[in-house]
């Protein structure tokens, strides 16, 4: 993915056009947010603990399938699973046939009791059951970072093998949440930096920024958090508007939910389409003015109508590719009707960069990200940020993130600050953004 690195523009000429200057179109929503529909799921969180109540045989079954499947990229982990499964899985062959042994069911519930109420001791235990084995630690010296979190992804899944995949996929999530809330949260921090600083213990270390990475990142970029929607539909009933940084195209769920008054800020740089829904450009374009967009029952059968096209200055985007883009500035506002033709809100899009007076506080507005955006407004402008100093933030800064179950403070985001510098200077790995180079 092409990253923006730092923009300039003043604006000096406003281009103003109203609707009625354009013929109309009517569009239905899955011609705009169908890619949304397609892609995107809402996961519940899980109470990690709770894994403990299904540990039979079922359990024991799909767990060897996921390691059958992936035994050239596990066999590193040997002496780890050596421990969780009580020998079961060894150098010279594995004998994970039912039923389930006790011993077993005892390691792999204490496990899930550690990540839910104790993650520090959950990452102890990792060290403690051979995770930092020094063979393990060499091979990821030498393997590219993919092959990496390949081997992680899929001891994960064992961890969490479920006969439903959704099922399987909320709890990887939940996992991802927990860590995230782990490695960036003031109390626990410090554990995660000295893991993240001392290298016997950097297998660790990369299993922490690996999962985190794929389950918010590399995989769920781009599904929502239940909790996150449900706290977002709260803070729009108490009337304030949401303000969706760096959020493209990304607001089906926000209107499925009743969320009216959304305000996005994104530079919507051509060279990330596809991370946009089809027809991203219809939505901030002049020629979409006029138009309608009907929605179905699902979303209370409201309906979108583009009333207003602003364009000003040209901004200047340098790519981490070191190409510049010249973009111009504009902002496109869209009504929201109900099914009577009321109107109950609206949808601006400002395609610009998101800058740091965006992050005044004002208790009105309710900022959300997803976490990978989240990232960029963390690091320094040296890995690819986005000009952005989270030091600047106010004491009582909240934004929600569209992965996450809870909002991230002004700590939060300092802590992935010192951690991306650490992981570049120490550990080496992958970026806690969306770029994993």
């Amino acid at each position: 993915m092409i990253r923006l690195l730092r923009t300039t523009g003043l604006i000096t000429a406003v281009c103003f056009t109203t609707a009625a200057t354009l013929a109309a179109v009517t569009k239905h929503e899955t011609d705009v947010f169908g890619k949304w529909l397609a892609w995107q799921q809402i996961y519940n969180d899980r109470n990690i603990a709770d894994v403990a109540n299904n540990l039979d045989d079922t359990f024991l079954n799909n767990f060897r399938d996921h390691y059958q499947k992936n035994i050239p990229l596990l066999k590193n982990l040997t002496p780890l699973l050596a421990t969780i499964t009580n020998n079961l899985v060894q150098e010279d062959g594995y004998l994970l046939a039912p039923p389930l042994t006790q011993e077993m069911h005892e390691n792999l519930r204490y496990l899930y009791e550690q990540i839910e109420n104790n993650m520090p001791a959950f990452v102890d235990s990792l060290l403690a059951s051979g995770l930092a084995d020094k063979k393990n630690a060499a091979s990821e010296q030498e393997a590219h970072y993919d092959a990496t979190i390949e081997k992680y992804k899929a001891f994960s899944r064992m961890l969490f093998a479920q006969p439903d995949a959704f099922k399987e996929n909320e709890y990887l999530f939940a996992f991802g949440n927990r860590l995230f809330e782990y490695c960036f949260s003031e109390k626990t921090f410090p554990h995660y930096q000295r893991i993240l600083t001392t290298e016997k213990y950097y297998p660790v270390a990369r299993f922490l920024n690996a999962i985190i990475w794929y389950q918010l990142v590399g995989d769920g970029w781009k599904h929502w958090h239940a909790d996150a929607l449900r706290s977002l539909k709260e803070k729009a009933a108490q009337g304030n508007e949401i303000v969706y940084l760096a959020g493209g195209t990304d607001v089906y769920h926000l209107l499925r939910n009743g969320i009216y008054d959304i305000t996005v800020i994104d530079p919507f740089l051509p060279t990330q389409a596809r991370y946009y829904s089809e027809g991203w450009d219809y939505l901030t374009s002049e020629q979409a003015l006029g138009d309608e967009i009907r929605f179905g029952p699902a979303c209370n059968s409201i309906k979108m109508k583009c009333v207003e096209f602003q364009a000003t200055d040209p901004f200047y985007s340098k790519l981490s590719n070191g190409n510049i883009l010249t973009l111009k500035k504009s902002v496109v506002t869209w009504h929201v009707f109900d099914r009577d033709n009321h109107q109950i809100g609206h949808v601006i899009f400002h395609r610009r960069p998101v800058a740091q007076e965006d992050f005044a506080y004002n208790p009105t507005k309710t900022f959300v990200m997803s976490y990978d955006e989240l990232t960029f407004i963390a690091v320094p402008d040296m890995l690819n940020g986005w000009n952005i100093d989270p030091t600047k933030l106010d004491g009582t800064t909240e934004i929600f993130v569209k992965q996450n179950r809870r909002p991230v403070d002004k700590n939060m985001l300092c802590n992935i600050r010192i951690a991306s510098m650490l992981n570049m200077s120490d550990l080496r790995f992958i970026n806690l953004g969306s770029d994993p180079t």
